[in-house]
């Protein structure tokens, strides 16, 4: 700048020195608005400059490293100006490429943040964890093209509670999740009427107040392996079969218990027709053994009885036959 025979005093009109991201970005600002009128900016992204970068953090100050820098320039010696016919051509013209960015009206902007469940002023937190300070510089991004609708953390993340939440409301099966000391931290609404019980009055108390046997999930947090298909008899009137998997890195347990009392009291009045059939069967077996042993006995009793009675006349008439 002393080159260029312009003031290089730092509080000079003309010239704005600024550092730190915020304070950049405000310059920066005031550029596109139209109301920053220096000639020249000097716009340094770490706070305090370059002496204050990401290798220098073992310097003792950055108010120290300044003086140092300072005191250098005092000491150096200042090169001579040259000549100005020797100064290399310092103009350069420019063409405006700038793109010509469309406008929206406020529905087409109303009709991008509705999408995301932003239907009042309430619902646009302006937490910029899409990259954007506003929710509504973020709904005029979707309408040019530069950002999706769904790039909203806050809406994504409800949409996946409320989807979890249906799977919970809606399967027929009991879903527990527990953690490793075995107290209950979430169930489904079908897990409260198979268990006779209210979500709300049993979170965070033991699982042996709702679940008279708790061993197989005792089994899964020690052995941290799953159980598939475990048949437990937790009631009177309820049978179940049960899947048990640890969740990994969350130190829970999701449980889903099938009721399979039906099944179960079908395949014991199969069992006990079956042992009924086989005793049945056996009973008319025995039975026909029995008849056939005495029709046995019978007919050698007969045999007997036939060959004496014609033994005796036969030896008769073998005798009056010698006679003659």
């Amino acid at each position: 700048m002393g080159a260029a025979r312009m003031n290089t005093d730092i509080l000079a009109r003309q010239i704005v020195t600024t550092s730190g991201m915020e304070a950049c970005l405000d310059v920066l600002k005031g550029i596109r608005q139209g109301t920053l009128t220096a000639h020249i900016v000097e716009l340094m992204a770490c706070e305090g400059g370059c002496i204050n970068g990401p290798v220098m953090r073992d310097q003792e100050s950055m108010f120290v490293a300044r003086q140092r820098i300072l005191e250098y320039a005092a000491r150096r010696r200042p090169e001579p100006l040259q000549p100005r016919e020797s100064w290399p051509v310092m103009t350069q013209t420019y063409t405006d490429c700038t793109t010509p960015v469309p406008e929206f009206n406020e529905e087409q902007i109303r009709e991008i943040m509705r999408r995301v469940d932003k239907y009042t002023p309430e619902d646009e937190l302006n937490c910029g964890a899409c990259g954007y300070a506003t929710c509504r510089e973020k709904a005029v991004a979707t309408l040019r093209g530069m950002a999706e609708a769904t790039m909203c953390i806050p809406y994504m993340r409800r949409r996946a509670e409320s989807l979890r939440q249906v799977v919970m409301d809606v399967t027929p099966n009991a879903i527990l999740i527990v953690d490793t000391g075995l107290h209950i931290q979430e169930m489904s609404v079908s897990a409260e009427t198979m268990l006779n019980c209210h979500f709300a009055a049993v979170r965070g108390k033991p699982l042996q107040t709702i679940m008279p046997v708790v061993d197989a999930f005792a089994r899964v947090r020690e052995s941290l392996r799953p159980v598939f298909n475990e048949t437990v008899h937790l009631r009177d009137d309820l049978i179940v079969e049960q899947t048990i998997v640890p969740v990994h890195g969350q130190s829970l347990m999701l449980g889903i218990l099938r009721d399979v009392t039906d099944r179960e009291r079908q395949n014991a009045d199969l069992e006990h027709l079956r042992k009924e059939t086989l005793s049945r069967t056996q009973e008319v077996v025995r039975k026909q053994m029995r008849v056939a042993q005495e029709i046995a006995q019978l007919l050698g009793e007969t045999t007997a009885e036939t060959k004496i009675m014609l033994s005796r006349p036969a030896s008769l008439l073998n005798e009056d036959g010698g006679d003659s």
